[in-house]
């Protein structure tokens, strides 16, 4: 499948198998479906040592931004300041959290991306704002 850069899409192909002489030039080239043209000869596909050019390209865009570090600690540090309860003093206070957590490509939450609300205290049954 190929993928659009410009309004031109690039393909990799591999010209075929190599011949025992042919060992040195490379396998794979850069082709234009557009122009239908390599977009690099034999020659310039290889350095000045003889072997194959890597090239770059730019990693796929994906859809969820991972928050930054210090966003990560700030939840962190509310969630072990409310890690025990207001009123009872118990440990076993669970955070109460908005339903706008980010999916993963199985339909399941990923932990510590939903918006932080309060906590509540199963003991108890108390709940407090962040």
């Amino acid at each position: 499948m190929s993928m659009p850069l410009d309004a031109d899409y690039l393909r990799l192909y591999s010209p075929g198998p190599l011949e025992a002489d042919e060992v040195d030039q490379p396998e794979l080239r850069l082709w234009s479906d557009t122009t239908g043209l390599a977009l690099l000869s034999d020659d310039e596909a290889v350095d000045e040592d003889g072997r194959p050019m890597i090239f770059q390209f730019r990693r796929p865009h994906i859809g969820y931004r991972p928050q930054t570090q210090e966003q990560l600690l700030t939840r962190t540090k509310i969630v072990h300041r409310n890690r025990c309860c207001r009123y009872c003093d118990s440990p076993s206070v669970v955070p109460i959290q908005r339903n706008d957590a980010v999916m993963n490509r199985n339909g399941m939450p990923i932990p510590g991306t939903a918006t932080l609300v309060g906590f509540r205290c199963r003991r108890c049954s108390a709940e407090w704002r962040v």
